[in-house]
C-alpha cells in the first residue's frame, strides 16, 4: 500500500501518519504525542514525526520531504523501523513454521 502512489495522496498520507503514530506510541509504552495536530501541514507533521522517531534511534538517508509523499521508499523504510522497534520493545519474537501433514502432500 506505501510503496506506490494512491488513488487519493492525502488518504495515503494521513494513513502513514496514523499507522506511524501508532506504531511510536507502542514503542513508547502508550506516551501521548501532545504536540501532534491533525490540522498541522505536512511538512509540519513530517518534522514532528522525524523528531519522535530520532529519539528511538532513526538515522535516515533520505530528506525528510521524501515523507510528505507518503508512499515509496522513505516512507516504507520509515514504517520498517518503527515496526521493527515495535516488535523489539513488545519482546515478539518469530518462530519457526509448523508444517502440518496434508493428504496433497506429494
Amino acid at each position: 500500500h506505501f510503496v506506490f502512489p494512491g488513488e487519493n495522496r492525502s488518504v495515503q498520507f494521513a494513513q502513514f501518519v496514523d499507522i506511524a503514530l501508532w506504531l511510536l506510541s507502542v514503542v513508547n509504552e502508550n506516551e501521548p504525542f501532545s504536540d501532534f495536530d491533525e490540522f498541522d501541514d505536512p511538512g509540519t507533521i513530517v518534522q514532528k514525526l522525524v523528531i519522535e522517531m530520532q529519539k528511538i534511534g532513526y538515522n535516515s538517508t533520505f530528506p525528510e520531504t521524501k515523507l510528505i509523499m507518503g508512499y515509496g521508499e522513505a516512507t516504507t523504510a520509515a514504517l520498517d523501523f518503527l515496526t521493527d522497534q515495535a516488535l523489539e520493545k513488545t519482546g515478539f519474537q518469530f518462530e519457526a513454521p509448523e508444517y502440518g501433514t496434508s493428504q496433497h502432500d506429494g
